[in-house]
């Protein structure tokens, strides 16, 4: 991980948090950081581009944080744990994802230029959890754990459990297309 990237990252978070995804600019997070606005842009070309960079932070850190997973567990309950933990670190910058997501929906573009990231993350979760991501049997399993993830961070948006409960049973009911795939 680079320090000052994440730094750049983190800084924008918490000023999503305080003022939304909207009113934040490159140049206040680069006065947030104390550095000039070519220092971000030397990471960062523009808002949708830190986002992805978010996006990039969370694959790695999800992918770090994994348990080994049981090889032979069900493909199903092995996704779930990638997904829980990728939404456990969603959760810490809670207030700042729920500013983001709101907009997206309000942003097309911004929306068209994040999903195949989004794909690619998910490519990469199921290849986590040990799911075959090749061939055409491979891109339909992304594009359907893409489906999950979004129908289930709807319903994360909405869940203030301590536990996230409606999250994880949501997520459950999500994932029952992925019940009876073999890896």
């Amino acid at each position: 991980m680079n320090s000052r990237r994440d730094h750049i990252i983190q800084t924008a978070l918490r000023l999503t948090e305080q003022q939304g995804w909207h009113a934040v600019s490159l140049m206040d997070v680069a006065n947030a950081c104390e550095l000039s606005l070519a220092d971000v842009l030397e990471w960062f070309s523009d808002k949708t581009d830190l986002l992805v960079g978010y996006g990039r932070s969370l694959d790695l850190q999800t992918v770090s944080d994994l348990d080994k997973t049981d090889a032979n567990a069900p493909l199903k309950d092995r996704l779930f744990d990638v997904l829980m933990t990728r939404i456990d670190l969603l959760n810490d910058n809670r207030g700042a994802t729920l500013s983001i997501l709101k907009d997206i929906k309000c942003s097309p573009v911004s929306a068209f230029i994040v999903l195949p990231h989004l794909s690619r993350s998910m490519q990469l979760m199921l290849d986590a959890a040990g799911g075959n991501v090749r061939g055409i049997k491979g891109n339909l399993c992304v594009y359907g754990l893409t489906l999950c993830y979004l129908n289930t961070l709807r319903v994360w948006c909405g869940d203030d459990s301590v536990d996230l409960s409606k999250t994880m049973a949501a997520l459950d009911k999500n994932l029952g297309y992925f019940e009876n795939i073999n890896s």
